[in-house]
């Protein structure tokens, strides 16, 4: 999965994501990672703050993603985000890659 993929599932699980505390701080985090990222590009954050899930809704962030650069952005993949508290939710870039879904449960394989 690319990094624009990850964000991209991230943003439309967070954005569904009931009443979890780990997984409002993990979206709100992403999202307001984002908003410094695309600062300035009118579009991108107008898009950023429409309702996420719908495929046409996907297919205009990931380009706007991909366009800004926020794919290889380590702030916003979280590499350098240490957890927010013991036991809090991990970045999503060390997630991914213990093979836990944007969502946060499961594994690859399964």
């Amino acid at each position: 999965m690319t990094g624009v993929e990850l964000i991209v599932a991230a943003l439309a699980a967070g954005a569904g994501a009931g009443t979890s505390a780990a997984a409002v701080d993990a979206y709100v985090g992403l999202r307001d990672a984002l908003r410094r990222r695309l600062a300035g590009r009118g579009q991108a954050e107008q898009i950023l703050h429409e309702d996420a899930g719908s495929t046409v809704w996907e297919q205009r962030i990931a380009m706007e993603l991909a366009d800004s650069g926020a794919d290889r952005d380590e702030l916003v993949l979280g590499r350098r985000q240490p957890s927010p508290r013991p036991g809090g939710p991990r970045p999503l870039s060390d997630r991914w890659a213990h093979g836990e879904s944007a969502r946060g449960a499961g594994c690859a394989g399964r």
